[in-house]
């Protein structure tokens, strides 16, 4: 958990645990075995299971990561009312996936009422996005909402960008999630809206903008290049 929560790798060059370049994973199990009696003698044992294989690191994320997403889905399930945060990124293969929801929780004070609202923002997942249109937008966050047995009639608000897939008032996305949910209004992402102001901002100095518009032509010849087999 420490390893995952500081954005640090898992895995070096080898795995064995005679090398000087293994990972983090196999290289901290070492440094606790200073101190821990128990798991000194465990590592020492010459013919038994170690399980500190580069599969056994993948299953320990594997359940780690699905008991944190149990819990935030127990804690939504409970939660008053939730709102859908919607936006898709590419992978390295080119595909768009999604990712949701922002919801909000509150104490109980010795009274048993209600204390301490606080706003909860958690990733939950990627949803591999079928293409762009509203609809198949629709569907995908749908069909996620309702494999996690998570309420639509909570949603009380939606946030996406400007797209008109996205914002349009007669078919986009937050249309047609109103539709289902009359009260999940719709807010246009303040964090797109600030990017839409850098970039006009940038656009309006000549260097920075030859300077973006050459990086990104850089990125589309190579892209294109690899793709091609090129290079």
């Amino acid at each position: 958990m420490t390893l995952a929560m500081c954005n640090l790798l898992f895995w070096g060059h080898g795995e064995t645990r005679d090398l000087t370049q293994r990972g983090n994973f196999l290289n901290i199990i070492d440094l606790l075995s200073n101190y821990d009696p128990l798991l000194n003698v465990h590592l020492s044992e010459k013919r038994i299971q170690k399980y500190l294989s580069p599969k056994i690191q993948n299953e320990l994320i594997a359940i780690i990561g699905s008991r944190i997403k149990e819990n935030n889905v127990k804690n939504i399930r409970k939660c008053s009312f939730f709102s859908i945060i919607l936006d898709t990124t590419q992978n390295i293969s080119k595909k768009d996936h999604l990712s949701i929801i922002r919801y909000v929780t509150t104490d109980v004070n010795d009274n048993n009422e209600p204390d301490n609202i606080r706003i909860n923002e958690t990733f939950l997942g990627f949803i591999e996005a079928a293409n762009q249109t509203a609809k198949s937008l629709e569907s995908d966050a749908l069909n996620f909402l309702n494999t996690l047995d998570i309420n639509l009639a909570k949603c009380q608000g939606q946030g996406y960008d400007g797209a008109a897939n996205m914002s349009e008032a007669y078919g986009g996305l937050q249309k047609l999630i109103k539709d289902k949910q009359s009260r999940a209004n719709y807010v246009h992402c303040s964090t797109h809206n600030l990017n839409l102001v850098l970039n006009d901002a940038c656009n309006n100095v000549p260097h920075v903008r030859e300077f973006y518009d050459l990086s990104k032509n850089l990125h589309i010849f190579v892209g294109s290049a690899l793709k091609s087999g090129v290079i």
